[in-house]
C-alpha cells in the first residue's frame, strides 16, 4: 500500500505534465488556424469590397431602365384613354 502511495503521485505527475504539453501544442495549432482563417475572411472582404462598386453601377442601371419603362408604360396608357375616349365621343354622337 505504501509503494501506491509513493508511485501513484508520480504517475499523475507524469500524466498533468503529457496534459500541459498536449494542450501548449493544441493552442499553437489553434492560433494557427485562426491567423490562416483571418487571412482568408480579410482576402474575400477585399474581394467584395471590389465588387461593391460594379454593383453600385450595376443598381443605379437598373432603376434607370425601370424608370424610364415606367414613363413609356404611362405614356402609353395616357394615350390609350384619349383614344377610347375619343372613340366614345364619336360613338355617342353618332347616337344621337
Amino acid at each position: 500500500m505504501e509503494a501506491l502511495s509513493a508511485v501513484l503521485p508520480i504517475v499523475i505527475n507524469i500524466l498533468i505534465v503529457v496534459l500541459l504539453t498536449c494542450l501548449i501544442i493544441l493552442t499553437i495549432k489553434i492560433i494557427y488556424i485562426i491567423n490562416d482563417a483571418r487571412r482568408v475572411i480579410n482576402n474575400i472582404n477585399d474581394k467584395v469590397n471590389t465588387l461593391n462598386g460594379l454593383f453600385s453601377i450595376i443598381g443605379a442601371i437598373s432603376d434607370k431602365v425601370t424608370s424610364l419603362s415606367e414613363a413609356i408604360g404611362s405614356f402609353f396608357e395616357s394615350f390609350i384613354r384619349k383614344l377610347v375616349k375619343k372613340n366614345k365621343r364619336k360613338v355617342e354622337e353618332d347616337d344621337e
